[in-house]
């Protein structure tokens, strides 16, 4: 772990310690599923929350999660006597850092939008071309996204929450486009 990813996360772990000696903080879990919007097996993920509530209507609530997601690449060459396309899916074993800022609209609907920061664990990449082979080490292995989410509370303890994360760099010329279904639980 570099440096800045050091400072990162002590920075929101301080955060979470001083914020949580408030009665307005929240904490709780997470988990469902995941599917990336471009094609792919459905994926899950599972984690942590914490919400610090400024008003009644507004809070901010970083999370951290774990989470397997799916996706199938198609990359077209131009480049005459290239060949292709070539095709094949990719597993990425991920841990996100979103930062969401959230706003109750009416009775139990709520949204929610925020930045969210990723790293590649591991991957499990499977090409169906024996002429091209996509290779773990042509990924950047961190993500910077955006996230967007509508939420519906269910009761005090339970919410549920459709997300959709865009991923801003490129990863091998292709933005993460993923939908999540989650279901909370917040002690």
């Amino acid at each position: 772990m570099n440096v800045r990813n050091s400072v990162l996360l002590v920075s929101i772990l301080v955060s979470i310690n001083v914020f949580g000696q408030t009665e307005q903080t929240n904490y709780g879990i997470k988990g469902g599923v995941n599917l990336a919007t471009d094609g792919g097996d459905i994926g899950y993920q599972v984690g942590g929350f914490t919400a610090f509530n400024f008003t009644e209507k507004l809070s901010l609530r970083p999370e951290i999660l774990f989470s397997l997601q799916h996706m199938d690449y198609d990359i077209q060459n131009d480049n005459e006597g290239a060949g292709g396309p070539y095709t094949g899916s990719i597993k990425e074993y991920f841990i996100s850092l979103p930062l969401l800022l959230k706003y109750k609209l009416i009775d139990n609907f709520e949204i929610a939008a925020g930045p969210q920061f990723g790293y590649i664990l591991d991957q499990d990449i499977k090409n169906n071309s024996d002429s091209f082979t996509l290779r773990s080490d042509d990924w950047d292995k961190f993500e910077f996204a955006v996230a967007s989410e509508v939420g519906y509370v269910i009761s005090e303890e339970y919410r549920v929450g459709l997300r959709y994360i865009y991923g801003i760099n490129k990863r091998y010329d292709i933005n993460t486009s993923l939908l999540q279904l989650s279901l909370e639980y917040k002690f």
